[in-house]
């Protein structure tokens, strides 16, 4: 577990080329710091935020100066003080010093310099770092201990072929530091690789520390790992204590541990995410109680403070393409019919106050019974129905739902899920028969939507569908990803489709990878998306009959983009095929048409892709990030059956280009962003406006004939959350 003989070393190699301490001038007696930099001499691997942990000393950031500038304000709280110490300053060299010599710098010097104002109270303070050659390891080795309590050498042994054979896998990724900087976090990464492995095998106390030979003529070091690996032990027993309302066989069958096999690491902390994972079981912790001698086996004790029913969660937010204002509240009974099944009441107004394009209102109440432990504790089985008011841009619909899903938890925040449901839906109103043509030289109603037709589509759809979904993958902080992968496929099929008046089968994909960049929180993320829809049977147009209504009744399958979360260059979902929405006002025996916005069409094809850094912004703290990013997208559709000729402008459903930038605010809940894109090879409908189209085609002339408006290449989106 130390790691005291090669911290020591070190330390006592960086104290013994430590330069002296520059002259502190006379100060005024409430002197304060203004700045504190680092300026390093030559090459260096090290970087400011690398010793920013380390150093008391302290400058205001940007966010403090704001503050202090409107500090007169009432209510505003004064900015926090940032004093200059001589006295800690010289504590920060040595700590930056200690700094150097753990990371593996033996020749490093370090100094400071003070720049005083002339009022003698403002304080600039640099750090002046000269790194020199770096240490190298030079071997590493494996060894056993003779004893529980050793760090010796003399006191090692060779490792038992037992422990070398658990051992293995992470050893072959540790020897992989052969010629590498001896850096703290290369020690802690082998030190809990191999401490895993023990733990993964049955020793769940496993004691580790690095040994070192230091060739200081050739700046190198050997390392030998001395293993101490403790007893290696079985569970006896699995209990829970505290289960009140449900018996204690129904807690312990969710930790899905077994007594008489080996303790594993692994397994242990899983036993507490399937636990937590049940409403009831939330407030609980499971502890590993040693065994009492050799021979006896380790218990494993869950401890449970049971929740009762309460508000879980209550959301308010503001999404600025269609859903504007959005609430959502959450009331959850952890045990509505006994044995710890959950039941869920959900409630979700959209309002669409405030939104930046079409209002797209949503009412949806959502009640789900859970049953845990479904032949597993990975496995858990929910259900329930749900009903939903919608007032959009295409229609004004009520439908109501019966959903059964099958849950595999993966991990803490990864899952599988299949789920089945049934949605019966009513339409209202149409609000698609004042369509305009998108062709450029007529104005046209949609091809082959006849009244008789429009008619139709008030017959109320049956939509039963089979869908998979998922997420794989890993990321080293879910909140502030640096590196990792994740892939989500999504997966749909109508069956049976003798049951619904909407048959499709469909698969979207989305693949993310991060990478770090140079610099403590910057971080490169690629992002790219396909995904297709194939409609058969029913959805099929009949003979002699145009696409339009089918295409009208498979709106909620068809694909889209555009938006905060992928081609940020667009509002929402208007990236490719569009149309301008048509509004009817009469006035005595006169209709008047208008039209103030474009609504989608979408496709049966889609890929998008996007490239974003993320960079820390200097002196705002970790809090605030900045990003720029390129995103490109497609929606088209393949399939002749479903061309809606004549609705579709020509240039629609090429491939799209945007570029921008924006800054966002980590907060505990998520990252609040604001994006701005720009449109680089924009269609003929995103550069104008749709009345201007409208009384363009009108009169007779091409949609490329209304007035041209630079000002629609750019895209404002507020949004909360990292999109991968």
């Amino acid at each position: 577990m130390r790691l005291r003989l090669l911290i020591a070393w070190l330390v006592a190699g960086a104290c013994l080329a430590a330069p002296a301490a520059a002259r502190i001038p006379k100060l005024a007696a409430d002197a304060r710091v203004r700045s504190v930099t680092f300026r390093f001499i030559g090459h260096h691997e090290l970087k400011p935020a690398d010793f920013e942990p380390v150093i008391v000393t302290s400058a205001p950031s940007t966010l403090d100066r704001i503050t202090e500038a409107v500090s007169w304000i009432p209510f505003v709280p004064d900015p926090h003080p940032h004093p200059f110490s001589p006295v800690v300053l010289q504590q920060d060299l040595e700590r930056v010093r200690r700094t150097l010599a753990r990371e593996g710098f033996l020749s490093a010097s370090a100094d400071y310099e003070v720049d005083v104002a002339e009022n003698r109270r403002d304080v600039k303070v640099t750090f002046i770092v000269r790194e020199g050659e770096p240490t190298r390891i030079r071997s590493l080795a494996l060894a056993g201990s003779a004893r529980a309590d050793t760090i010796a050498m003399p006191d090692t042994t060779a490792l038992p072929d037992s422990l070398a054979r658990t051992c293995a896998t992470a050893w072959r990724g540790i020897l992989r530091g052969v010629g590498e900087r001896p850096s703290t976090e290369r020690l802690e990464a082998a030190r809990k690789a191999l401490s895993d492995a023990l733990g993964n095998d049955g020793y769940p106390a496993p004691r580790l520390a690095a040994a070192t030979t230091v060739d200081s003529s050739r700046n190198e070091v050997d390392i030998v790992w001395i293993v101490t690996s403790g007893p290696r032990v079985r569970l006896a027993e699995v209990s829970a204590e505290g289960v009140k309302s449900v018996p204690e066989a129904t807690a312990v069958r969710q930790l899905g541990l077994e007594p008489g096999v080996w303790y594993s690491r692994r397994d242990f902390e899983q036993s507490r995410m399937l636990l937590q994972s049940v409403p009831l079981f939330q407030r609980s912790n499971v502890v590993l109680v040693p065994p009492a001698s050799p021979d006896s086996g380790a218990a494993v004790r869950a401890v449970i403070q049971e929740t009762s029913a309460r508000l879980t969660n209550l959301e308010v937010g503001y999404v600025t393409d269609g859903a504007g204002i959005t609430s959502q509240a959450r009331w959850t009974h952890p045990n509505l019919t006994g044995g710890a099944r959950s039941f869920d009441a959900i409630g979700l107004v959209q309002t669409g106050w405030w939104a930046t394009g079409e209002p797209d209102q949503l009412l949806r109440a959502t009640f789900t019974l859970t049953q845990p432990y479904v032949g597993s504790p990975r496995y858990s089985l929910n259900g329930g129905p749900s009903i939903e008011r919608r007032d959009g841009r295409v229609d004004r619909s009520v439908s109501t739902s019966l959903t059964a899903t099958l849950v595999y938890r993966i991990n803490a925040l990864q899952s599988a899920a299949l789920r089945y449901d049934w949605t019966y839906r009513q339409l209202q109103e149409l609000k698609i028969p004042g369509l305009i043509s998108a062709a450029v030289d007529s104005l046209a109603e949609i091809p082959g939507l006849t009244n008789a037709l429009i008619d139709s589509l008030k017959q109320p759809d049956r939509i039963p569908q089979l869908v998979f979904f998922t997420s794989l993958g890993h990321l080293d902080d879910i909140a502030r990803p640096r590196h990792g992968l994740v892939f989500k496929p999504n997966l749909a099929v109508t069956v049976p489709p003798s049951w619904g008046t909407v048959n499709f089968g469909k698969a979207d994909a989305q693949l993310t990878m991060f990478a770090p960049m140079p610099g403590p929180e910057n971080a490169l993320m690629l992002r790219g998306t396909a995904g297709a829809v194939w409609p058969f049977g029913a959805s099929v147009p009949g003979p002699g009959l145009g696409p339009a209504v089918e295409w009208y009744r498979l709106r909620d399958q068809v694909l889209k983009a555009g938006g905060a979360t992928d081609v940020r260059g667009y509002a929402s979902e208007l990236l490719g095929p569009k149309y301008p929405v048509i509004d009817e006002q009469v006035n005595g025996t006169d209709t008047v048409l208008t039209s103030s916005t474009y609504a989608p069409i979408g496709g049966l094809r889609r890929v998008t892709a996007t490239a974003e850094l993320r960079i820390a912004i200097p002196r705002f703290g970790r809090s605030i990030f900045g990003h720029l990013f390129t995103d490109a997208g497609r929606v088209w559709t393949t399939d002749e059956r479903f061309r809606l000729n004549g609705l579709i402008a020509p240039d629609e459903e090429r491939m799209f280009y945007t570029w921008g930038g924006g800054v966002g605010y980590y907060t505990p809940v998520g990252a609040i962003r604001f994006d701005l894109g720009y449109k680089l090879n924009p269609s003929t409908y995103d550069l104008r406006r749709p009345d201007e189209v409208l009384r363009a085609v009108a009169a007779g002339l091409p949609a490329s004939a209304a007035p041209v408006h630079e000002s629609q290449r750019y895209a404002f989106h507020f949004s909360l959350g990292l999109f991968f």
